[in-house]
């Protein structure tokens, strides 16, 4: 194959994939989630509000923010605020029963687990991959 071709089939995926993005940022709106402009949500995460117990809750994405393939976000009751410019890396769980509240220019490496009651993040944060972040009650 040539590269030329090559190349063009890239941007087709590349543009496949942002219309299946805006698909799933349109279907989050729908089911009550609160997000902002320039959003992006990779495929098989879990950003919806349902009548499930995990689902119930708040959800609210800040402008420009990614949430990448594979992250789930439960809200369980509790709410999830993520606030704008942040990323959220592939594989990442994050349950919000007491309230979980990311802040700005914070990235979230992949395979995260967070969980309340959780240290709140302050911007800019960072954190390593495979971390499970809590706050333990002294």
């Amino acid at each position: 194959m040539s590269n030329v071709l090559i190349n063009d089939f890239q941007k087709v995926l590349w543009r496949a994939e942002a219309v299946l993005s805006y698909l799933r940022v349109a279907f989050a709106r729908a089911t009550g989630v609160t997000i902002g402009e320039g959003v992006v949500i990779g495929g098989s995460c879990e950003v919806a509000l349902t009548g499930s117990v995990a689902r119930r809750g708040v959800l609210e994405v800040g402008d420009r923010s990614e949430i990448c393939s594979g992250t789930l976000l439960y809200p369980h009751g509790g709410s999830i605020r993520i606030a704008n410019t942040v990323h959220v890396g592939p594989g990442c769980v994050i349950y919000g029963l007491g309230g979980i509240e990311i802040g700005e220019q914070t990235m979230l490496a992949p395979a995260v687990a967070l969980s309340p009651p959780v240290t709140p993040f302050r911007s800019p944060a960072l954190s390593s991959a495979r971390s499970l972040i809590f706050r333990s009650r002294s």
